[in-house]
């Protein structure tokens, strides 16, 4: 399980179009040209100020009062009184707040930024993005309502409408044989899972069989999606992800969430991105209700890939025909001790030497990342802070590095992490 200290803090960011419940439940991430034009929106810095000055930090539209509080700490609502009790843990936390029709919002200084350090984020990554922490929108650049294909990024939320299916029942666990979703599998394949699909294991398309091999296959991710969307819930992806006891609880402000790759892809903004990612930190709380058990994210929020498996070997047949997600089946050695249920942890990266993937990092820190780069969601559950952008996470090295300091990516992450600290 990915640590969680009390005080919260989530990353989310977007960019360049391209490519884990105290209450039980069923248990068991090719880039077109960025622009960055600096255009600001409704939420930008400027407003966060002018919102502070009138004293209502987001005016009509200001996040819930509800306050989460870390793991299982008590929770209670100034406004709602959607809060249920306590639990073992009553750690003090710093309050958490839910977004309503939009995010509530607070200048740096107010939740314990240094503008500084994200003005130079900023600057690095460009494009266009949000950063939140504790619930609040703290900076904003670029066009934060503006929605694009967030390629890979987008694979965490099909992970997240899997959780959803086994939930309803409509899979037995995540452990549940793909083919029982009515697909006609080769012999290989018989004993093939959507736990594997989701942690890139499946074999699909691959000469190895299931959980043989790591393999980062958006061929096997076309399946996964698929499978999921059309042959379990049994509609389209949009309409599955906004029923309102799915993610549709979290009140996007700029509409559909899937609409590119065929319908199976993740198309919003920036800012609705933000409230997926923050869904996520809360551990499936929204705003006062368990949409997911959080056994969930105590199972799945962490590297599902064992670090010695080895990497796939040789290519085999998409004897489906389901065609790609995007690539091709087998894109990087990178996976084994850092992956799981799509998305890239902060964890021990095998032959580095014990360095994890970002050395500048908080441990607890993870992400979804589309194109390399490009479209990035990263989640810090310690500090407490959500980013969601359009541009070049790794300022144009074009580079996959996990484990290595002096790459871009890395050393970006460490701007957020002085920012936030003391």
């Amino acid at each position: 399980m990915i640590a969680r200290p009390a005080t919260a803090l989530l990353l989310l960011v977007a960019l360049a179009t391209g490519c884990g419940d105290a209450s039980g439940g069923k248990l068991d991430a090719n880039a077109d040209a960025v622009r960055s034009d600096g255009a600001g929106d409704a939420h930008s810095e400027d407003a966060a100020r002018d919102d502070a000055a009138r004293g209502d930090g987001g005016g009509g539209d200001m996040a819930r009062a509800d306050v989460a509080l870390a793991d299982g700490a008590r929770e209670t609502s100034t406004g709602d009184g959607a809060g249920d009790g306590a639990s073992a843990d009553t750690t003090p936390a710093r309050p958490r707040v839910f977004p309503g029709a939009s995010w509530a919002t607070r200048t740096p200084a107010q939740v314990g930024l240094d503008a500084t350090k994200l003005d130079q984020f900023v600057s690095n990554v460009g494009g266009a993005g949000v950063i939140v922490r504790d619930g609040y929108l703290v900076r904003s650049w670029g066009s934060s309502s503006g929605k694009f294909d967030w390629a890979s990024a987008a694979k965490p939320v099909i992970a997240t409408m899997l959780m959803f299916a086994v939930e309803e029942g409509l899979l037995a666990s995540v452990d549940a044989k793909v083919s029982s979703a009515g697909w006609q599998l080769n012999a290989q394949d018989q004993n093939m899972t959507f736990r594997q699909l989701a942690n890139m294991t499946s074999g699909y398309a691959r000469a190895e069989g299931p959980g043989q091999a790591w393999a980062y296959n958006d061929v096997a991710i076309k399946l996964y999606a698929v499978s999921v969307f059309d042959r379990v819930f049994k509609q389209t992806p949009n309409a599955a992800a906004l029923a309102a006891a799915r993610l549709g609880a979290l009140s996007f402000q700029d509409g559909s969430i899937f609409s590119s790759r065929g319908g199976h892809g993740v198309s919003t903004s920036p800012r609705d991105f933000a409230r997926i990612g923050w869904l996520w930190l809360n551990q499936g709380r929204w705003n006062g209700k368990q949409l997911l058990p959080q056994s969930y994210f105590t199972q799945y929020q962490k590297p599902g890939v064992p670090a010695t498996l080895p990497r796939t070997a040789a290519a085999g047949s998409d004897y489906l025909n389901v065609g790609s997600y995007g690539g091709d089946s087998d894109q990087t050695a990178y996976g084994p001790g850092i992956y799981g249920f799509n998305w890239w942890f902060n964890a021990i990266v095998p032959g580095s030497g014990g360095k994890r993937a970002w050395p500048a990092a908080p441990p607890d820190t993870y992400q979804a990342n589309g194109h390399w780069n490009r479209e990035v969601v990263t989640v810090i559950p310690s500090l407490g802070i959500v980013v969601a952008a359009r541009g070049q996470w790794d300022s144009g090295e074009n580079d996959f590095r996990p484990g290595d300091a002096s790459w871009k990516m890395n050393q970006n992450l460490a701007l957020l992490v002085q920012a936030a600290s003391p």
